[in-house]
């Protein structure tokens, strides 16, 4: 379970107080739901269950302004003020800011954030063997980095460290970890059953690659939806030929 800090004077601010019920709702379900570099992967039909509100993508991205970044063609939410909440500034260097930046970079969204300064911005022509000694992650950061994506609490065992030792030796990187922790929660079936997803499992040799090449499958309810989509939308061409 994941446990994050949470604004009690939230209720005070106007933002919050401006929005309707569903959508005081629906804001704090993202804060909740959104990854560790406050982000979201779109799931509107996810969220309407799981609030049992009938939220409108549209109606909530006006209410919401500049709260929310849309990237990705739409099918990402950025929350920039959750960096700010829950780390501070972000300082290169220390592992658990990394693991933020690292995907933030990724998706030239480190900017979007409050008075952050890039770190592309300090000494480009640093000695490229000390940026590798950088990137080399210990089993300790590893476990650290694990436990906040995953809201976990490991600690870490042979078997383990076993794994991860290989897969350093192996070459894989900071930024890979993340990608197949990342995909390994989106999978719906961790989503069921999370006691799977530990250290020991994603630092398997055919793990990690299964999940870093990891593409959604589309679920019952998706195809239920693009199925009604249709379906609506040959009527609504029929309706219009009979006219």
């Amino acid at each position: 379970m994941a446990k994050r800090m949470t604004d009690t004077n939230k209720w005070r601010k106007g933002f919050i107080k401006s929005l309707p019920s569903a959508y005081k709702l629906f804001w704090l379900y993202l804060t909740d739901e959104c990854d560790h570099a406050g982000i979201w992967h779109v799931e509107m039909d996810i969220a309407k269950i799981r609030t049992g509100e009938d939220l409108n993508k549209e109606d909530a991205l006006k209410l919401f302004e500049s709260k929310i970044i849309p990237f990705d063609r739409g099918e990402k939410w950025f929350l920039p003020d959750f960096i700010d909440f829950q780390y501070g500034e972000l300082k290169p260097g220390n592992r658990a800011h990394d693991s933020v930046i690292s995907l933030l970079s990724k998706y030239n969204l480190i900017e979007k954030i409050k008075g952050h300064t890039s770190p592309l911005q300090g000494d480009k022509d640093m000695d490229k063997d000390k940026d590798k000694d950088k990137d080399i992650l210990s089993y300790k950061d590893f476990i650290q980095i694990f436990n906040q994506m995953t809201g976990s609490n490991f600690k870490g065992d042979a078997s383990a460290k076993r794994h991860f030792d290989a897969r350093i030796k192996d070459g894989y990187t900071l930024e890979q970890f993340q990608t197949a922790i990342h995909n390994c929660l989106s999978d719906e079936f961790h989503q069921k059953n999370p006691n799977y997803l530990t250290p020991e499992f994603i630092t398997r040799p055919d793990k990690i690659e299964k999940y870093l090449n990891y593409k959604k499958v589309k679920s019952k309810l998706d195809n239920y939806h693009d199925r009604f989509n249709e379906a609506e939308a040959a009527l609504t061409g029929k309706a219009r030929s009979e006219a």
